[in-house]
This record gives structure tokens, sequence and C-alpha cells, in this order.
């Protein structure tokens, strides 16, 4: 399953009114308790992006910012949008490490931080290694 995408949800939101007053942008939605949702508290909708288990990071960065840009004012609406408490924007990261790393760390772009900024989103990393024996 990839995590490269953008998902709103909250306790009190309303996917089915937000979907219907709103442009097409999200293409999944979930409700309180659904099975298999990742937020079984909450109500939501999601929009995959694309597969992070394949496009590099500064792929990933470039295909969200070009979304973010070409949404924005829908994106900001729902943002405020009654019910929503999270707004992410998540991407992934895939790599290869072996059991000695101790620490790792990555920067968003600034131009990519200043769109989520902008809009009201929360950028999260999601990082997925695969461990490797030292040689």
């Amino acid at each position: 399953m990839s995590c490269f995408e953008l998902f709103a949800h909250g306790k009190s939101f309303d996917p089915d009114a937000y979907l219907a007053s709103a442009p097409g942008l999200f293409n999944e939605k979930w409700y309180k308790g659904e099975y298999g949702s990742n937020c079984p508290a909450t109500c939501g909708v999601r929009r995959r992006l694309g597969d992070g288990s394949v496009l590099d990071i500064s792929e990933q960065e470039r295909i969200a910012v070009e979304f973010l840009e070409a949404h924005r004012d829908a994106l900001k609406e729902l943002a405020i949008y009654p019910g929503i408490e999270c707004f992410v924007l998540g991407l992934e990261i895939r790599t290869d490490i072996d059991r000695s790393t101790s620490a790792m760390s990555i920067g968003i772009s600034p131009w990519l931080m200043w769109h989520t900024l902008d809009i009201g989103i929360k950028p999260v990393f999601y990082f997925l290694f695969n461990y490797r024996e030292i040689d």
C-alpha cells in the first residue's frame, strides 16, 4: 500500500456533504468504524497522488506541488470545512538500511513547505525500512 496521499478527517466531518459541495478532488471516503480504515474513530476523504513505493521523494514532492497549486482554493476551503480536525499530505520513503543504523532525517523542500503552510496541510513522511545484512 502506498502512503503518498492527501487526506482530511475528523470525528464530526461529513464526507458525503463535503463531496456533494466540492469539486471531485477526492476519490475515496470513509466513515467512523468502517472496517479497513486507518482512522476508525473519524470520517474522512482521501486522494492517492501516486505510488510512493516506486516514486523517489523529489518526484513525490513535484507531483504534490503541482496538485496543491492546481487546487489551492478548494483545498484551503477544505482545511476550514466543518468537522475537519486533521489534513495531511503523506509522503513515502522506502530505503534499505542495516540494523546498525541509529538515526535518519529528511527535510521538506521549501516550495512544498510553502504550499502546505499556505493551505493548512500537515506534511508527514512515512519511512518504510528494508533491513539488509551488514557486509
